[in-house]
């Protein structure tokens, strides 16, 4: 299962073999106007399920929080703006956890701070 963090189709985190542990990124966002995750090469058994289809393992990338100019964003805005997960099988998923290949697109206009909060007074 490979990452690949995008600004403006620029790669700037490349992540080829996922194994069991936390990831931390950080990047200057002045200078882009579009992030995408990408989530691939995901196998069918990258998920071990028992004999009632309960899932026991899975590989999977969850995003637990996004930092602006040391402003967290918050939880509604991170599930409700951030993590709309497009399935490579055509499915939509809204959860910061990415268990399929896919990817999320976000794209901000103007500066990041007044448009993040922007949203955050929306969600008020």
């Amino acid at each position: 299962m490979s990452l690949q963090i995008l600004c403006d189709d620029q790669i700037v985190y490349h992540v080829v073999d996922i194994a069991e542990q936390t990831l931390h990124f950080e990047f200057d966002m002045t200078v882009w106007q579009v992030l995408t995750i990408v989530v691939d090469g995901k196998l069918p058994f990258d998920t071990d399920v028992d004999q009632h289809g309960n899932i026991i393992e899975d590989k999977f990338i969850r995003v637990d929080g996004v930092t602006i100019n040391l402003i967290p964003v918050s939880k509604y805005i991170l599930e409700s703006q951030f993590c709309r997960f497009e399935c490579k099988n055509g499915g939509t998923s809204f959860s910061n956890y990415f268990g399929q290949n896919g990817q999320t697109t976000l794209t901000f206009g103007g500066d990041l701070l007044k448009y993040f909060l922007n949203l955050h007074s929306k969600s008020d």
